[in-house]
């Protein structure tokens, strides 16, 4: 039996009004760890190895309970980096 470690998402996510935005934040649910990248550059990681590969693992494990409950994470300063097209 294989067991996927890593799983890559991507999403659209739609900001219509971007030159009114002041504020940003990352809602995020995770059993063990993640990464979060926005238009290609980091914002965010949690319990993760400090070089990814495809096979990366978490780098201890959490509790499964720990996956029900949201962390939101202020990722404000990389509001320049969104592009409108």
């Amino acid at each position: 039996m294989v067991i996927a470690s890593s799983i890559y998402l991507r999403y659209r996510i739609p900001a219509p009004e971007l030159e009114t935005l002041q504020t940003l934040s990352l809602r995020v649910r995770y059993e063990d760890g993640f990464v979060a990248f926005l238009n290609g550059q980091e914002i965010a990681r949690r319990n993760a190895p400090e070089t990814l590969q495809f096979d990366s693992t978490a780098v201890e494990n959490r509790k499964l309970s720990a996956s029900t409950y949201h962390e939101e994470i202020n990722v404000s300063s990389f509001i320049a980096t969104l592009n409108p097209h």
